[in-house]
């Protein structure tokens, strides 16, 4: 059984009765981020429970706050190196290719493309040229 959409950091005096369901039912967990304090708190959690996937995201109510931090934390350099999403990301975009018969490097430009213009137009930024 998969879990695909949960979030575990947001448990606090029940998580550890969640785990141990878990894990008794060996239910792969994804547990899936708000922002950079949930993401800590969900590697932590997936350190103590080999049935739980960490993943790395900010939702967009939170996007505003890091939207500026490209190069500190909060930002792409801040995952260098660490476990859940980027991986995650890095087969995603490889499976993309396959399927659209393109290379990564079209699927990594269309989405950067695609995020640049949803940031533009939701937050009223000038058009990208």
């Amino acid at each position: 059984m998969i879990d695909a959409h949960v979030h575990l950091d947001s448990y606090s005096d029940e998580i550890d009765s969640v785990l141990e369901e878990i894990s008794k039912h060996r239910i792969l967990t994804i547990s899936n981020s708000m922002n950079i304090p949930s993401y800590e708190r969900n590697l932590e959690i997936g350190n103590a429970c080999d049935f739980v996937i960490p993943t790395f995201g900010v939702h967009p109510w939170n996007a505003h706050i890091y939207a500026d931090q490209l190069n500190n934390p909060g930002g792409i350099k801040w995952l260098s190196g660490k476990p859940g999403m980027p991986l995650l990301i890095n087969d995603v975009v490889r499976e993309l290719a396959k399927v659209k018969n393109t290379t990564p490097k079209t699927i990594i430009k269309t989405v950067d493309s695609n995020f640049v213009q949803l940031i533009e137009r939701e937050l009223g930024y000038p058009q990208h040229t």
